[in-house]
């Protein structure tokens, strides 16, 4: 509750092309489709009706991420990690 009371506004709010990169970003993180993680927090069903929703928009929820589909987010990803290292 408290995670979407925090987040849930911010992320209606997004464009398509930042809800991509958000769905990349988890994806890379956990090595797990977004349809495998709807899958098993929501349920078969909500999995199955988001994939849908998504082809129609040219995106398959099935596919995991692809670090070679997008260049230029790895790039930002290991500037990112680089300049915030902990040391």
């Amino acid at each position: 509750d408290k995670l979407r009371k925090t987040f849930e506004d911010k992320l209606k709010n997004l464009s398509r092309s930042q809800g991509e990169v958000l769905i990349d970003i988890i994806e890379r993180n956990t090595n797990r489709s977004m349809y495998d993680i709807l899958k098993e927090y929501k349920s078969g069903s909500s999995a199955f009706w988001w994939n849908s929703l998504s082809k129609a928009y040219g995106y398959d929820l099935k596919d995991k991420y692809n670090p070679n589909n997008n260049p230029t987010l790895e790039k930002i990803i290991a500037e990112y990690e680089l300049t915030h290292r902990k040391k």
